[in-house]
């Protein structure tokens, strides 16, 4: 870890972090296909929406894909939710919401990610803080902080 990075890391805490992963080990077979049938099948009603639009398939066609993309998105978090442990949703205090971790990095200061950049654009200046808000936040020279 660089020093600008331990910097920004001792400057405000990281958001606490959902892995899935840590969760589907733990599953059983069935909660497995259940929730996996379920995910594929919401993919696969989303590539059908964009056909409809795209090549113009039938109303038919259109009016199933609509319900499914009401209907499956349901399903899965409730198939997720069943196999949820006590508290997996919250950090250690009970309180603090985790926060997905397939997302990567969260700005401490504005929460722009690696996919929703600063308006303007951004980098990482840090674990946990960006460019934009590192550049906005730096001491002014000349100005002594106490």
């Amino acid at each position: 870890m660089t020093t600008e990075t331990q910097a920004a890391a001792a400057a405000g805490p990281a958001f606490p972090r959902f892995d899935g992963a840590d969760v589907w080990v733990t599953l059983t077979n069935e909660e497995k296909a259940e929730i996996g049938a379920i995910a594929i099948e919401l993919v696969v009603t989303r590539r059908l929406w964009q056909r409809v639009h795209e090549d113009g398939l039938s109303d038919i066609i259109q009016r199933a894909a609509g319900v499914a993309l009401q209907l499956l998105p349901h399903l899965l978090d409730q198939a997720v939710s069943d196999v949820l442990p006590d508290g997996a949703l919250e950090a250690e205090d009970g309180i603090t919401p985790r926060v997905p971790s397939l997302l990567g990095g969260i700005c401490r200061d504005c929460g722009c990610t690696q996919e929703d950049a600063c308006p303007g654009g951004c980098g990482w200046a840090g674990e946990d803080q960006c460019t934009a808000c590192a550049a906005e936040n730096a001491p002014t020279p000349g100005r002594i902080e106490l």
